[in-house]
């Protein structure tokens, strides 16, 4: 299943979905994958979204092998959310 970015939500689920489709979606992006590099930047996104700061979390080895950062596309090492 292909990733679906927060930019694609923001600016287009409000024409087209339902407010029950609108509320899993909003869910999808409340995760953002991301390197060691781009870790700050994505705790600033969340706590910018969100105003409150978010959870951590460390891929597994085999989760690391298939995800990409959502901002350079080298390996996610972390998910950044609730």
């Amino acid at each position: 299943m292909e990733e679906i970015s927060p930019l694609f939500v923001s600016t287009h689920v409000d024409k087209w979905y339902s407010s029950e489709v609108k509320e899993g979606l909003e869910r999808i992006v409340d995760k953002l994958k991301c390197c060691l590099e781009h870790i700050e930047l994505a705790m600033e996104m969340y706590i910018d979204e969100h105003e409150e700061a978010p959870i951590l979390e460390m891929l597994t080895e085999e989760e690391k092998l298939s995800t990409a950062c959502e901002f350079c596309k080298e390996a996610a090492i972390y998910i950044v959310g609730n």
